[in-house]
């Protein structure tokens, strides 16, 4: 069985969050929200808002 590919570690980038993000994270939250919770999603504010606390 062959190793499945990865992602060099040298590829990724860790910057601090930008506001321009916020639409890309919202849709992240909610593809997760909705594996877990069909039909549930949460607001941009909603997204926001916890990442200021």
């Amino acid at each position: 069985m062959s190793a499945s590919p990865r992602t060099s570690a040298s590829a990724l980038q860790v910057r601090p969050f930008h506001r321009d993000d916020r639409d890309q994270l919202t849709e992240l939250v909610n593809s997760h929200v909705a594996a877990v919770v069909p039909g549930v999603s949460v607001s941009v504010n909603t997204v926001l808002g916890q990442l200021a606390r």
